[in-house]
């Protein structure tokens, strides 16, 4: 695992198989992981069948302790299947996307509590602006009058070029957006382009969101790992992590999504979480 640049197309670094090893470890952990895996490139046969044989008796250790963490009752996570775009849609195209997710969140807000959350997937709503909010304005105003907060995945403009975030835009009680670490290189990221997603390396932490310690993952990232773990450098880490998922051009035999899930769900093992996806399904 590495750390940006490098860390921008580092995918599925052994060490994220530290929370299935050492589950509830946390950053102590990892450094096992770490451990293990300096001790297994041992010249020396004895000094690797002894890591071996330490990692696995913490290992049998931490999976006989560890409990499943439950998922928390203010939070709901959707699954859309919205069709892709090529980067923006007709007027029409747009106010249908944004009528189906309305239609999701108007169930949902008759019956949310002060507090609860509520995530739809990566880049649901399209691109953001004037229209947009224009249109969910009522449901951010039903949403802020309940004390509830809906995380609302979308493509903010920068103000730069033609450069845009890849974020969660937050409806309700809380206003803001939270922007992905690391988008898609080349697909979405394309360094130096001015029609690109950007980056936002230097944010360490969590969006505290209605009262809550939320780490937000934002697809790609999830099979980088650090742009979660990042998330944990905090004296009080965060509770739960939220996967913000589009995979509508999936074909039904791949196991991109199986796989990215299992490097998040590894994540939250390692610091006891429990994890949740909103995904945008084919």
């Amino acid at each position: 695992m590495s750390v940006p640049p490098l860390g921008a197309v580092g995918q599925l670094s052994p060490l994220l198989l530290a929370g299935y090893w050492f589950p509830g470890a946390g950053w102590a952990g990892l450094l096992a992981m770490l451990a293990l895996l300096a001790g297994m490139t041992a010249a020396r046969q004895t000094l690797r069948a002894g890591s071996l044989a330490l990692a696995l008796v913490l290992a049998l250790v931490s999976n006989g302790v560890i409990s499943t963490p439950q998922s928390p009752p203010w939070l709901t996570t959707t699954t859309t299947h919205l069709p892709g775009y090529d980067g923006t849609l007709s007027v029409e195209d747009f106010a249908i996307r944004q009528n189906r997710l309305m239609s999701l969140a108007q169930p949902w807000l008759r019956h949310a509590r002060p507090g609860d959350v509520l995530v739809f997937p990566e880049n649901a709503a399209g691109p953001w602006g004037y229209v947009g909010e224009t249109l969910w304005a009522p449901i951010a105003d039903q949403a802020r009058s309940r004390g509830v907060v809906i995380l609302l995945g979308a493509s903010v403009p920068t103000g730069i070029d033609q450069t845009w975030y890849n974020a969660a835009v937050l409806l309700g009680v809380e206003r803001g957006q939270v922007t992905a670490h690391q988008p898609v290189p080349l697909s979405s990221w394309r360094p130096g382009g001015r029609d690109s997603a950007v980056t936002d390396w230097g944010r360490t932490g969590y969006r505290e969101i209605a009262g809550h310690r939320i780490a937000l993952s934002f697809c790609y990232e999830s099979i980088l790992g650090w742009p979660v773990l990042w998330q944990f450098l905090s004296q009080d880490p965060p509770e739960v992590i939220v996967e913000l998922a589009n995979h509508h051009w999936e074909s039904p035999d791949s196991e991109e999504t199986r796989i990215q899930r299992k490097a998040l769900m590894g994540i939250g093992r390692l610091f006891g979480v429990p994890v949740l996806f909103a995904d945008n399904r084919p």
